[in-house]
């Protein structure tokens, strides 16, 4: 992969996932999988037009929620501690 991502994903390509920046990190993979198959799964059953914002971001919020992106370890992770102004950074 050329650009500073984990993964992605591509109608035409299917799933990609770029290993020289996953650091050998299997729960890294796994989420990264996750998260981009959740929007083939969107792609197929609800046939997102990633040109329309609502779709991308749909399925954007659906990947992040369902694949862990968003549980408290990986706050922890990112050195979000702080109870109060979480919407603030």
């Amino acid at each position: 992969c050329t650009q500073e991502c984990q993964g992605g994903y591509d109608r035409n390509r299917g799933v990609i996932l770029c290993q020289q920046h996953m650091m050998n990190s299997s729960a890294l993979i796994e989420s990264t999988m996750i998260h981009e198959l959740i929007h083939a799964f969107d792609d197929c059953r609800a046939h997102v037009n990633w040109s329309d914002l609502k779709h991308h971001a749909c399925t954007e919020i659906r990947a992040a929620n369902l694949s862990g992106d968003c549980s408290f370890i990986q706050e922890v992770t990112r050195g979000n501690l702080s109870i109060r102004a979480q919407d603030v950074k």
